[in-house]
C-alpha cells in the first residue's frame, strides 16, 4: 500500500494548526523519539514507513484509506468527525463530575481551615495584647 506523502503531511498541518498535537507528538505516535525523524519524512528524504503511520492513524482514529488515494482531491477536515465524537478530556461526564465534587470538597476544606487559622490568630493577637498589659503593670508596681 502507497501513502500519499502530499495527504500526509496536510494531516499533520491540520493537527499543528487545531492544536490538536505537536509534530513532537505526532513523531511519538508514530513511534519516534524525536520530531527529527518526523521532518526527514516530511521532507522527502526518508519514505513514509507503513507501519509508521499505522501507528499515527490509530492514536488519532484516521483512516489510513484516506491517505493511499494518489489523488489529491479537495483539502479534507481529517479530524471533524473523529475528534468530536470522543469525549471531553477522555473521561465520562461521571467521572468529570466525582472530580469537580472532590475539588469543590477540597477547596471548602481549605476555606474551613483558613477560617480557623484566622480566629486562631486573633486569639493569639489578643492574648499577647492582654499579657503586655499585664507586663507594663507588673512594672509600674515594681517601679521600674
Amino acid at each position: 500500500m502507497e501513502i500519499n506523502l502530499k495527504k500526509f503531511k496536510a494531516l499533520v498541518e491540520d493537527l499543528k494548526k487545531k492544536k490538536i498535537a505537536t509534530k513532537g507528538q505526532v513523531a511519538n505516535a508514530m513511534g519516534y523519539k524525536s520530531n527529527n525523524n518526523l521532518t526527514e519524512i516530511l521532507s522527502g528524504r526518508v519514505k513514509l514507513p507503513e507501519e509508521k503511520v499505522r501507528m499515527f492513524c490509530e492514536k488519532y482514529k484516521v483512516d489510513i484509506n484516506t491517505l493511499t488515494e494518489n489523488e489529491i482531491t479537495e483539502r479534507k477536515d481529517f479530524f471533524t468527525e473523529n475528534i468530536l465524537n470522543e469525549p471531553l478530556f477522555n473521561y465520562s461526564s461521571e467521572t468529570t463530575l466525582k472530580r469537580i465534587e472532590n475539588i469543590k470538597s477540597e477547596f471548602t476544606l481549605l476555606y474551613q481551615t483558613q477560617k480557623e487559622i484566622e480566629q486562631i490568630t486573633e486569639s493569639t493577637y489578643k492574648i499577647m495584647k492582654h499579657q503586655t498589659e499585664r507586663l507594663n503593670h507588673l512594672k509600674q508596681l515594681i517601679g521600674l
